[in-house]
């Protein structure tokens, strides 16, 4: 299979363990052109359905959030998403596509920023829309039957879960409106991090003690990113980018102390936290970014 971001032919055997699901095995390659590191194969509709049943968003929050605090799980403040929308206008038109529980929708309304949001699951949508009558939600086909367009687009953590990221943020893009912005954080999972590195260079040590070592969980991230090839990717559509940055985040470790319950959680808690101190030195460092785009 070709490269997800450049689509190129050659791929490289990154060492990793394969990874069953669904009675399938899925291994981990990466392109040698722009370094993108992805699953092959690509999930298909069963597999998605294995992957995303409607638990997996744990129902519908009105939890209201600190807008300065980062909520756990995610890698950036609401304020960071609200300063970008406000920017735009108080009448500008905004959706959260890949909603999830709509936490970040709700959140925005009582904030005075009216988002729509839309998901993958008809019967997480529908949830919403009895729950969130204050605005609307949709799937992802009734969102693109519809003609409407929007100035702001937000993806919180949700483009590492495309699997065909090409053709989808095309088609998510034509929804934008001249001048709209495609705000996007998630991770950058092959990118220069010693968290990074800890968690690949634990699973190539694993394979070389046992050859038969093989993992077993969702592959909901299709493809691990790098500072530079996600923002060619970006830029690939013709969006000019207006900020673009990353920073370190302690996940997949403990972000706090408390959180660590055993000595192998304190020991990766502690190695978060030296990591975080290596982004004061290097700019491109860091697990995580944050990205806006104008259609221009």
């Amino acid at each position: 299979m070709n490269c997800l971001f450049c689509c190129s032919e050659s791929k490289v055997d990154q060492g990793l363990p394969a990874n069953h699901f669904n009675n399938k095995v899925f291994q981990f390659i990466s392109c040698p052109n722009c370094g993108l590191l992805f699953i092959d194969p690509i999930p298909d509709e069963k597999d998605l359905r294995e992957m995303y049943p409607v638990s997996y968003q744990q129902g519908v929050s009105r939890e209201k959030r600190d807008p300065g605090q980062k909520p756990p799980g995610l890698r950036y403040p609401y304020q960071a998403f609200y300063d970008i929308i406000k920017n735009k206008g108080v009448s500008a038109k905004v959706v959260d596509f890949g909603c999830g529980n709509g936490q970040f929708v709700y959140n925005a309304l009582q904030e005075g920023i009216t988002v729509h949001g839309v998901e993958f699951s008809p019967e997480q949508v529908q949830l919403m829309k009895e729950e969130l009558k204050e605005t609307a939600f949709y799937t992802i086909e009734e969102f693109y039957k519809d003609e409407e367009k929007y100035d702001v687009i937000v993806l919180s953590n949700v483009l590492e879960h495309f699997t065909d990221p090409k053709a989808e943020l095309s088609r998510l893009i034509g929804k934008l409106n001249i001048n709209g912005l495609l705000v996007a954080e998630g991770p950058l999972e092959h990118n220069s991090s010693f968290v990074n590195f800890c968690k690949w260079e634990y699973f190539r040590l694993r394979k070389l003690m046992s050859e038969k070592y093989t993992t077993f969980f969702p592959p909901v991230h299709i493809f691990y990113s790098n500072y530079r090839n996600q923002l060619a990717f970006f830029e690939s559509f013709g969006l000019k980018t207006n900020r673009y940055e990353c920073a370190e985040n302690e996940w997949p470790f403990p972000a706090r102390r408390s959180n660590a319950r055993s000595l192998g959680d304190v020991i990766k808690y502690l190695l978060a936290k030296l990591s975080k101190l290596f982004k004061f030195f290097l700019p491109k460092y860091g697990n995580t970014f944050i990205y806006v785009g104008e259609k221009k």
